[in-house]
């Protein structure tokens, strides 16, 4: 609590591949909405490296909806990356603050294990669940999906993820702080980006493409 330091670099990584304006780097490397804006929500315990005990329905959720966000990106799960669930109370949350508030879109990690089984909550009916494709980045073929993606279908037949994005060697923000866990991989010569993988990596890049879709639908067709 008060605490909006990174000391992860994950939640730093994912933000810039939504909206990273490339300050950094003279407008080179840039998110996918760099005009959009920012509800940052910090979920990590800073001892432990694990996440805190989240309320998606009453505070999570409300609290960004509140502060005029309206594309929510979530790139963590309540399971080990090694375990599918099927669909739990954090799943069915999701759904029912969807349903309840339907301009406020959910996205969700599909889990970084390569199992066939999809991880809370990306299992939800109503979230975009997003898995991981290889990136052109080191050679790698764009058109598979790669092999730490998890992928379905959900325990009751459900095709998920919903759609694939990049998600090998992604260049995005890096935490300017010195102890970082992951990401850390600095890109070239400039200490501001670094590489990371992962369908975490992956969901930020479908969030900012969903920001400049609801862009178009609010700004050219008048539906929010």
């Amino acid at each position: 609590t008060g605490n909006w330091s990174d000391p992860d670099g994950h939640g730093t990584h994912v933000a810039g591949s939504v909206l990273g304006n490339g300050t950094m780097s003279n407008g080179q490397i840039k998110g996918m909405a760099p005009d959009a804006k920012l509800v940052f929500q910090s979920i990590l315990n800073y001892t432990t490296y694990n996440l805190t005990s989240i309320d998606l329905y009453n505070t999570l959720f409300p609290d960004a909806y509140s502060s005029g966000a309206r594309i929510h990106s979530n790139s963590w799960s309540t399971k080990s990356l090694s375990t599918s669930i099927d669909y739990d109370m954090q799943s069915y949350i999701v759904d029912k603050f969807m349903w309840n508030n339907s301009d406020f879109v959910v996205l969700c990690s599909a889990g970084n294990s390569g199992i066939v089984g999809l991880l809370s909550p990306s299992t939800a009916k109503n979230c975009i669940t997003v898995g991981s494709s290889r990136s052109s980045r080191n050679g790698g073929d764009i058109n598979y999906l790669y092999s730490f993606s998890n992928r379905g279908p959900t325990a009751e037949g459900r095709i998920k993820p919903d759609v694939v994005a990049p998600g090998t060697y992604i260049v995005s923000t890096k935490s300017m702080l010195p102890s970082i866990a992951s990401c850390n991989q600095s890109y070239e010569n400039n200490g501001n980006y670094s590489y990371c993988s992962g369908t975490s990596t992956s969901t930020p890049i479908v969030a900012g493409i969903v920001a400049l879709i609801r862009q178009f639908y609010v700004q050219t067709k008048g539906i929010s």
